[in-house]
């Protein structure tokens, strides 16, 4: 919810409004996307200004999870989380045991030298595409 700073929980079991919405997290600057991780027990809120962490409950809050910006998408695969960056367009990946802050990244995919950019979505594929011999993760 970039209009109040914050990452909203929809039930699961809510498949048509209205929906009992909670806050999940709140004063965050600009979230751009969220994935859990490490089996579960770390959410990762994606913003314009960094990488933020917390528990699945939304607590224990750590900021500068990651000093990475403007990396709206992320998944986790392979034991890699994957980042793609809106900013630069590259794709970067992250050890799950990190807790942070400043997490390290490894540069996975390069669009400096192109006009190809990590702009979409990206996504873990966990089974072998065609004619290929280990799992992917896609980018768009």
């Amino acid at each position: 919810d970039n209009s109040n700073f914050r990452v909203q929980a929809i039930p699961v079991g809510c498949a048509s409004a209205p929906c009992d919405v909670g806050t999940f997290a709140s004063s965050l600057k600009w979230p751009l996307g969220i994935a859990a991780v490490g089996g579960g027990r770390r959410v990762l809120v994606t913003l314009d200004e960094g990488i933020v962490s917390f528990r699945p409950d939304g607590t224990l809050r750590r900021d500068n999870w990651s000093i990475r910006e403007d990396s709206g998408f992320v998944c986790e695969g392979v034991g890699r989380i994957f980042v793609a960056s809106g900013g630069d367009g590259n794709v970067v990946s992250f050890d799950p045991a990190c807790d942070g802050p400043n997490c390290a990244e490894m540069l996975v995919w390069n669009s400096s030298g192109s006009t190809a950019k990590a702009a979409g979505a990206i996504a873990y594929m966990p089974y072998p595409q065609v004619r290929k011999e280990e799992p992917r993760v896609l980018i768009m």
